[in-house]
């Protein structure tokens, strides 16, 4: 598939947001934790982690679906230049 690099960005941009994502969830209950909070830290860290993996789960579903929607739209273009028109009583193409 020749377009296949063009449906995402690089890895590097993906685990770059992940980071990002992890941070924001991570600072709070680092903070909580300091604070003496340990079971408010540990729910924030736990729910964090919960939303961090759906993202994921998500994300990997969705490119997956873009990459097969992209291969069946590439072997659609293909089968369709490669056509034979053939004009019938009725006037009907194939």
């Amino acid at each position: 598939m020749k377009s296949k690099r063009s449906l995402y960005t690089s890895s590097k941009l993906i685990k770059f947001f992940f980071c990002i994502v992890a941070l924001i969830w991570i600072v709070p209950a680092g903070k909580l934790f300091f604070k003496g909070q340990i079971s408010s830290g540990f729910k924030v860290l736990i729910l964090g982690i919960i939303y961090i993996l759906a993202v994921f789960v998500v994300q990997t579903y969705f490119i997956k679906m873009i990459m097969l929607y992209q291969k069946n739209l590439d072997k659609a273009t293909k089968n369709y230049k490669n056509r034979k028109v053939i004009k019938n009583k009725g006037g009907y193409l194939k």
